[in-house]
């Protein structure tokens, strides 16, 4: 419906003569003009109508448990007195109140109800106002944040007018931040605070201040309430991630300087975006994690899938593709009772082999029929260029598995993948940049030609990061003389527990639980 649409019903459901259809009839017009201005909100009807004390409905935001409760009033304005009195009784619960019918005297009620309902927290609109409001969210998706914001907390008197003011003014404060032009943001944050009660006067604060310093401005030069932590706000990160494409690599670092991967897995964006997939490929270096967890699929998660998509469920932070997701989180416990999956028995030394070509694999655990050896090379030597490792498996039999490998990415900081649980992790307690972890992706699934050219650039897009070949090998000394080509070492076992202690691995239990 537009702005006469919404008037026009409102009058129509007025005019109808039965008293009880036209209750239903103007209650049912308000409802759907809320849901219209607001989405997010939930409407319930209480069952009372133009009560002195009872509220009409009852607005809530399932999404958003801080939102809480809003009382919302319909009241009759024909005599400016009498509603101004009316609206007084209601003003401690600091409500909505929607105006049936015109104001008698308008110009002089408006400004008198305004300057009084703002100074208690209550926002006094009627059918123009909202429409009104409607209209511009449906032209500029950046006006759907004011819009929710006055739902939410909206204080003084909106009619058509204030509605176009404050939607124009807040929208071209959005774009004047983007450019650091100082009065435009002033003015956005000007409308902020005085059209909004606290909560949403300080998020929509924290969005300006966002993107202000997204742009390169500095937090002391913003002009509005500064929010000096240094963090950015989940309401502020989901409005900029699911708002208009921003391809601007600088801004999206510049936020994710500030940001955590526990912050991201909090958001509501819905799977996924294209401002999240900027988001992370030009974070993934400063964006930490404990492990990931690969599990194959058959769904396809888009029409027209990208190779690969980064996505937000399950409350964990994805990397998807048409035959896999990979779980990120910053507790393996976490991981583990988030995703699910069976256990296999590992893959096969050949298929390893293939996989980890360019990639350097300092120790392998091989298991058969209750045996297994472990081969591992004292300097980080990568055995899988060993002629005798082949050997050593092959003595196994045929059934035989590699069930874990460890991969130094650093000198000083190793991956354990494990193939059986198809979770990946560093040794030890500690957190590792994502783009690290992204290492052994490759090992635990067969990429196509278009996911390894896509890893690549998520890899490469990594500020200070080398290529993706770079990130799979590590440089080390030439290789050291011992028992076996290449110097590694082999440790056979017949299911003992204590093969793998001089690695910090202990059989019969994942090697890189969180230690806490």
């Amino acid at each position: 419906m537009t702005t006469p649409t919404y008037a026009a019903a409102l009058e129509a459901a007025l005019g109808i003569s039965s008293t009880r259809e036209s209750i239903q009839g103007i209650k049912s017009v308000v409802a759907r003009e809320i849901e219209a201005t607001d989405t997010s909100a939930r409407i319930r009807d209480t069952g009372y109508f133009n009560h002195s004390y009872m509220p009409d409905f009852v607005l809530e935001w399932p999404d958003d448990e801080a939102a809480g409760q809003r009382f919302m009033y319909l009241k009759f304005s024909g005599d400016a007195d009498y509603f101004a009195r009316d609206v007084a009784l209601v003003e401690d619960r600091e409500p909505i109140v929607f105006s049936i019918g015109h104001h008698r005297n308008a110009r002089a009620a408006q400004a008198r109800l305004a300057a009084e309902t703002g100074a208690v927290n209550t926002l006094l609109t009627d059918a123009d106002g909202l429409a009104t409001m409607i209209e511009r969210r449906d032209r500029s998706p950046d006006v759907r944040i004011i819009s929710t914001a006055l739902t939410q907390d909206g204080r003084g008197f909106l009619d058509a007018e204030n509605a176009s003011l404050i939607a124009d003014g807040f929208s071209q404060g959005i774009d004047a931040a983007r450019s650091l032009a100082v009065e435009g943001t002033r003015h956005a944050t000007d409308i902020v605070t005085a059209r909004l009660r606290r909560r949403q006067s300080r998020l929509l604060n924290q969005f300006l201040q966002a993107v202000w310093v997204g742009s390169g401005g500095s937090i002391e030069r913003f002009p509005g309430v500064r929010d000096l932590s240094g963090e950015i706000a989940d309401s502020a990160l989901e409005f900029l991630l699911s708002g208009d494409e921003i391809v601007d690599p600088e801004f999206w670092r510049r936020l994710g300087r500030h940001a955590t991967l526990e912050q991201l897995t909090r958001l509501k964006i819905g799977r996924s975006t294209r401002n999240l997939q900027h988001f992370i490929t030009h974070n993934i270096d400063v964006l930490w994690a404990r492990a990931f967890h690969l599990q194959q699929t058959t769904d396809s998660p888009t029409e027209e899938p990208a190779a690969l998509e980064w996505a937000i469920e399950r409350k964990l932070l994805s990397l998807r593709s048409a035959g896999f997701s990979a779980y990120f989180d910053t507790s393996v416990e976490e991981l583990r009772r988030k995703t699910s999956g069976a256990r296999t028995r590992g893959i096969s030394l050949a298929v390893l082999l293939e996989r980890a070509a360019g990639t350097v694999v300092a120790e392998l655990e091989i298991t058969a029929d209750r045996r297994s050896i472990v081969y591992r090379s004292d300097e980080s030597i990568d055995i899988t260029r060993d002629e005798r490792l082949a050997a050593l498996a092959a003595s196994l039999g045929p059934d035989a598995r590699v069930t874990r490998a460890r991969i130094p990415v650093t000198r000083d900081r190793n991956l354990v993948c494990d193939f059986t649980a198809q979770i990946v992790a560093p040794r030890g307690p500690s957190k590792v940049p994502m783009s690290e972890l992204l290492v052994c992706l490759p090992l635990l699934h067969e990429l196509t030609s278009a996911e390894t050219t896509e890893l690549s650039v998520i890899l490469e897009s990594a500020a200070g990061k080398e290529a993706m070949t770079d990130h799979s090998t590590v440089r080390l000394p030439p290789p050291a003389t011992g028992e076996l080509a290449g110097g590694g070492q082999a440790a056979v076992g017949a299911g003992r527990e204590d093969t793998w202690e001089d690695t910090g691995w202990e059989l019969g239990r994942l090697p890189f639980d969180d230690g806490c």
